[in-house]
């Protein structure tokens, strides 16, 4: 039975459901009709089965299937001839097996519902490849605050959590918002890198074309005003994402990020302290 259910959930997360499909950025907000809503349901039934099929942790909910078997196994032992611990091991070992059966399909869930927020929030990290033409010949001052895109890019992530916290387990909305961020710092982290080395070759030959070297320009350069934009973006992406438990650490999305702006943060740290009230 647990097979066969497991079977049909499967199908369910290789539903070949728009992507993106019930977002509604107005608000902002997810439908609860919206596929990462319905996935994270049918995950939410999912880990409860997994939990009361687990063996029982003190007077909690978990184990409530296992805790039954066990009951029932201590009620006919008692009134037979049956080898009740030996029946129990055997039933645990069933219990254990359905759990490794389910577990594939939760990560498929889980997969699911991240590619479905994913498909929202990568297209907004196409504005990084317009930062260049914001400062490009303008004269315009060194940039003191963050993109519209990373609040634009953070918003599918947040409002799964208030679309979900009311039919899962917050650990479990914590954890899916986690993977959502994950995914979307490795995509920022790669239009990031595109990026700054587009406008370093782009520098190199307006530097040759133009017969000078790199070094002894009194003010900030439109490259140095587009190294703090691409930095100010960046940290203030971080920080939004860790509010939901990502961390740089590693080879988490965070830290593939925090690497890729690298190469702009000596023109971040040389004018960003001398940065005013805005730009």
């Amino acid at each position: 039975l647990l097979s066969r259910y497991g079977q049909l959930v499967s199908r369910l997360s290789e539903a070949k459901d728009p992507l993106g499909a019930g977002w509604q950025g107005d608000a902002p907000a997810w439908s609860g009709s919206s596929p990462p809503v319905k996935l994270a349901r049918t995950a939410a039934d999912v880990l409860a089965i997994i939990s009361a099929l687990q063996a029982p942790s003190g007077d909690g909910p978990t184990g409530g299937i296992a805790r039954l078997l066990e009951g029932r196994l201590q009620q006919i032992s008692a009134a037979s001839e049956v080898d009740g611990a030996n029946c129990g091991r055997i039933v645990r070992a069933l219990l254990d097996e359905a759990i490794v059966g389910l577990r594939p399909v939760l990560a498929r869930l889980e997969q699911a519902i991240s590619g479905q927020v994913m498909a929202v929030v990568a297209p907004q990290f196409g504005a990084i490849r317009g930062i260049p033409a914001l400062y490009r010949m303008l004269n315009k001052p060194v940039p003191t605050k963050p993109s519209p895109y990373v609040e634009s890019a953070m918003r599918p992530v947040f409002a799964l959590c208030d679309a979900t916290r009311a039919v899962a387990p917050s650990d479990a909305v914590a954890g899916w918002a986690r993977s959502v961020a994950d995914a979307a710092a490795s995509e920022f982290s790669v239009q990031a890198s595109q990026l700054l080395e587009s406008t370093r070759q782009q520098e190199a030959s307006l530097r040759r074309l133009a017969g000078r070297g790199g070094a002894g320009e009194a003010q900030a350069t439109d490259l140095d005003k587009i190294h703090v934009q691409i930095c100010l973006d960046a940290d203030a992406f971080i920080a939004a994402v860790g509010k939901l438990g990502a961390v740089v650490e590693g080879d988490s999305g965070c830290a593939r990020l925090a690497k890729a702006v690298e190469p702009a943060r000596s023109a971040f740290s040389a004018l960003r302290p001398a940065a005013g009230d805005g730009s």
